[in-house]
């Protein structure tokens, strides 16, 4: 289990992968990766009120496991990258997504999270429609 709490900082990590039978990422401070691979079906990642930050274009966030967005919401910053999130963004409280960064964020799962997306910066490109979430 690796836990980044509000206020702590993951930096400069290339990439973070979780397999096996029961890996977990919290995170409710701000981790900067160049991959996040979620390679077991039981890999997680809660995030409450967490950024993640792409420090590299290509597949940012990919694989069989699951990631949690709670109340506290998701801030996915591409930065000036182009970047490819496979999984679902699943609810775990009604948190929204937040867009950060000049790069397009490309939402390809079928995400349940509810509390709506906002685009500050860059874009965000649906892979289908449920890649925005159930909220408005």
């Amino acid at each position: 289990m690796l836990n980044v709490l509000a206020g702590g900082v993951l930096t400069n990590l290339t990439a973070l992968s979780l397999g096996g039978v029961s890996n977990t990422f919290n995170l409710a401070g701000d981790a900067t990766l160049g991959s996040l691979a979620l390679s077991g079906a039981n890999a997680q990642v809660n995030v409450n009120g967490g950024t993640l930050r792409a420090s590299a274009g290509g597949n940012f966030i990919t694989g069989t496991g699951s990631v949690f967005v709670a109340a506290g919401g998701l801030v996915l910053d591409s930065q000036a990258f182009n970047v490819t999130v496979s999984n679902a963004l699943l609810d775990a409280g009604g948190g929204r997504l937040t867009k950060l960064g000049a790069g397009t964020a490309s939402l390809l799962g079928a995400s349940t999270y509810g509390g709506g997306t906002t685009v500050s910066n860059g874009a965000v490109a649906a892979g289908n429609n449920r890649a925005l979430g159930d909220g408005s």
